[in-house]
């Protein structure tokens, strides 16, 4: 597998976008985004597990619900349309069939949101958008689009790789949003959404393992600040470009899927890393538990302790918050059993606090990138989990988001 730098999801083959101001946000910035393929898109894709869901959510799950190839997807920014009433799932209807006018589709077009919760779209700028978007799509279009659904982000995420099955080269390319409100429970069949586009041939069964293994260990394992979206979309599409033998199982298969978990995983690590107010991404490595489903529970629940992400933003190793946020996770972890390391610096050996290098841990919890691992010796369960810090800026920033 190659990383293709610089390249998201327009590296694939077919597939172009654009990305525009109409006038949703403000500011002037990006706030419309649309990717096209040449040749239809075979689509899995999973949602929020929010009971609340935004009228596109609820949209297009019934468009991939009534049909099984695709061509287009939408996405605005600065307006979540959730919590919007008829009118808004009216308005996301609208805006999924208007697009497919513009560009001469006989399908549908998938659409999502991000941006405020709680007020309806101006439709008249939404419509002189799509047209305009739809005009502007190239197919090196790829960073404007990933610019355009941005909200709180810092900057923008994307990335491309190709690889090759039974000789052919086939790539695969992603962009992503997502600063706050991003503690993904995604179900197959400032929110974190992700387009993941391949020219691989795959089948749709494997299509949709790739989709669920990819988020199980990437998205479904990362928390900024723990609370699950309204407008939570990952869509995972491929177009069959590259004419590769079809993708259905065995050793392609693997291939394909280490793949697509990669992306998944380094879009992840981008999300977390511009975390609202974030200074640190903290990857929480978690050996030994009964098995690893309950290894990343107990990983998640460091990601969301409150006094554990403010102990690394004072880069003060207090190691007892970390054992005493799994423990309330995981009540069957015996303290005997736990030890804590700062990277490669053990803290803590079989629940007792150990001499260490002050200097050298000091210097591992001040660096951008940490990595903690626990072991808690109940099992062979295993599993990655990533977070970020807490600072005042997160408080800042939400504490003021529609003021």
């Amino acid at each position: 597998m190659k990383i293709l730098d610089g390249l998201g999801i327009t590296a694939v083959k077919g597939v172009s976008a654009a990305g525009i101001n109409c006038g949703i946000k403000p500011s002037g910035k990006k706030d419309m985004a649309l990717i096209y393929s040449e040749v239809p898109f075979k689509v899995a894709a999973a949602f929020t597990d929010n009971s609340i869901v935004a009228a596109p959510v609820t949209y297009s799950k019934k468009l991939l619900r009534d049909h099984d190839e695709f061509q287009a997807l939408l996405i605005n920014s600065g307006n979540a349309n959730a919590c919007t009433g008829d009118k808004g799932y009216n308005d996301a209807v609208e805006m999924s069939e208007f697009t497919s006018k513009k560009l001469g589709l006989d399908s549908s077009t998938l659409i999502a949101s991000t941006g405020l919760i709680g007020e309806t779209l101006p439709m008249e700028k939404v419509r002189q958008g799509i047209e305009s978007v739809a005009d502007n799509l190239r197919p090196n279009g790829g960073s404007d689009a990933a610019e355009a659904i941005m909200t709180t982000d810092a900057f923008t995420k994307e990335m491309a790789v190709e690889l090759k099955i039974s000789d052919t080269v086939v790539r695969i390319g992603a962009m992503a949003k997502g600063a706050g409100m991003i503690a993904p429970r995604l179900v197959s069949h400032a929110t974190m959404i992700a387009a993941v586009a391949t020219d691989a041939d795959i089948s749709s069964g494997a299509l949709s393992k790739a989709l669920s293994d990819g988020i199980k260990t990437s998205f479904n394992r990362s928390s900024v600040d723990g609370d699950t979206s309204t407008n939570d979309s990952v869509f995972l599409l491929a177009n069959s470009s590259a004419k590769n033998p079809k993708i259905e199982s065995g050793e392609d298969l693997q291939l394909f899927l280490n793949a697509v978990t990669f992306i998944m995983t380094e879009l992840t690590k981008m999300i977390i890393k511009d975390g609202e107010g974030a200074t640190k991404l903290i990857s929480y490595n978690i050996k030994g538990a009964k098995n690893d489903d309950e290894a990343a529970l107990i990983g998640m629940s460091l990601v969301n302790s409150l006094l554990v992400k403010t102990m690394f933003f004072g880069a003060d190793p207090n190691w007892g918050r970390i054992i005493a946020a799994a423990g309330a996770s995981a009540p069957g972890i015996e303290l005997k059993n736990t030890s804590v390391y700062f990277k490669d610096q053990l803290v803590a050996k079989d629940g007792l606090g150990i001499e260490f290098d002050q200097e050298k841990v000091g210097a591992i919890l001040s660096a951008p990138e940490i990595e903690l691992t626990l072991e808690v010796g109940q099992g062979k369960g295993v599993a990655t989990c990533y977070g970020c810090d807490l600072n005042h800026e997160y408080v800042r920033i939400n504490a003021e988001y529609t003021t």
